[in-house]
């Protein structure tokens, strides 16, 4: 399909200067950042005593000038749907976004500590961006929550939500290739959003039309699983090449996503080749987990049969997850434990091949779920539910 060049696609908009904007509203922002620049300073000074602070606090401080240059270039947006007026209040939801920012700063603060080390030798500064990291992707949905449940959802809050989620997955990216918990290849996943959002303004700017995109549903999944893996990924747990194995698992699915909504930017694929390929998705997800489900039920009870006399985790908890997992009982809540008590095992006893093809199984089955035919499924009710209320 030939590309549209038209002659000016630029939206109408209607600008407001900073004079405009409430008093208390510019009071209220100035403030938040004021108090997120003295937390981070307080929490460098503390795990970093004597120069050592600067070394911490210098990109951190880039990251909340980012993080709060982003709310303050939007606050005109800060207004109910449908409604002309400017609210005076930042909002509990956006604050909670900017503690999630907060929290990603302090992780960009450990850019240049080189290598985390691994347990149990590694010290105990070494927990810390993992841990930070997690927590802020753990607190992410609940600004989307806070906003839906109090009847404030703003455009505000949507461009910082995202903006602050792509910001995370950059600076945690980087974060963790500089500490060599991740293979260099992964600043991919970080630098995919920003790539893509060039692109549409690169077209925007050559006169091209960008079709829409449609939200897809597993979107928010693999940007969560995304999350997940990068945060686990720089806690000092796993080996090195556990964790380099499975990074084409969670790297490529997120690729693939940007790619295919390029695409339909780009008119490549259609609004009905787009929807029959969603169909064959939700179908593969649907069918493929009971044949893997199968597979691990194969692989695990071999690699239980051959499990040394004095394994690092009991054979109970492996089998016991293993069970749930291939009857699709919590399948999804239980092949995330599964594998992270493979991955454990993995890093305590070296990576056998019959151990690494276990735990690709239930990485899988985490991220795609134990699919038809399974006992009781209720995280994939709450997931999905979650990310349509965010889409």
């Amino acid at each position: 399909m030939p590309e549209i060049r038209i002659t000016d696609d630029k939206p109408l908009r209607r600008t407001i200067s900073v004079r405009g904007l409430p008093a208390g509203l510019r009071r209220r922002v100035v403030c938040e950042a004021l108090g997120h620049v003295g937390a981070a300073t307080l929490f460098f000074a503390w795990i970093e005593p004597g120069t050592g602070v600067l070394t911490g606090l210098v990109p951190c401080l880039v990251v909340l000038t980012a993080i709060h240059g982003g709310l303050w270039c939007n606050l005109a947006q800060n207004r109910l749907p449908g409604s002309p007026v400017i609210r005076h209040r930042i909002g509990g939801a956006n604050r909670l976004t900017l503690t999630r920012g907060l929290l990603i700063a302090l992780v960009a603060g450990f850019l240049f500590s080189g290598p985390l080390g691994q347990y149990p030798g590694a010290a105990t500064r070494a927990w810390w961006p993992g841990s930070l990291y997690l927590l802020a992707a753990l607190l992410d949905g609940l600004d989307g929550y806070w906003a839906r449940r109090y009847g404030s959802p703003t455009r505000l809050g949507q461009k910082l939500d995202l903006h602050t989620d792509a910001l995370g997955i950059l600076v945690a990216c980087t974060v963790a290739v500089g500490a060599q918990r991740l293979p260099p290849y992964y600043l991919a996943a970080g630098a995919a959003f920003y790539v893509y959002r060039f692109g549409l303004w690169y077209r925007r700017r050559q006169g091209y039309w960008n079709r829409p995109a449609s939200p897809r549903t597993f979107a928010r999944l693999v940007a969560g699983a995304q999350m997940g893996f990068v945060g686990i990924a720089m806690l000092p747990l796993f080996a090195y090449n556990v964790i380099q194995a499975l990074a084409p698992l969670f790297l490529l699915p997120l690729l693939a996503g940007f790619v295919w909504d390029w695409m339909i930017v780009r008119g490549a694929i259609g609004e009905t080749a787009d929807r029959r390929c969603r169909m064959v998705l939700r179908t593969l997800v649907a069918k493929v987990p009971p044949l893997l489900r199968i597979g691990l039920l194969l692989s695990g009870g071999i690699f239980i049969h051959r499990m040394p006399v004095a394994p690092p985790l009991s054979a109970a908890l492996l089998i016991g997850l293993g069970l749930m997992v291939i009857s699709g009982l919590a399948g999804r809540l239980a092949a995330l434990l599964l594998s992270l008590a493979l991955a454990y095992q993995a890093t305590a006893a070296g990576p056998a091949p019959l151990l690494m093809a276990t735990l690709v199984g239930a990485v899988v089955l985490t991220m795609a779920g134990t699919g038809d035919a399974s006992l009781w499924r209720p995280e994939d009710a709450l997931i999905f539910r979650q990310s349509a209320g965010r889409l």
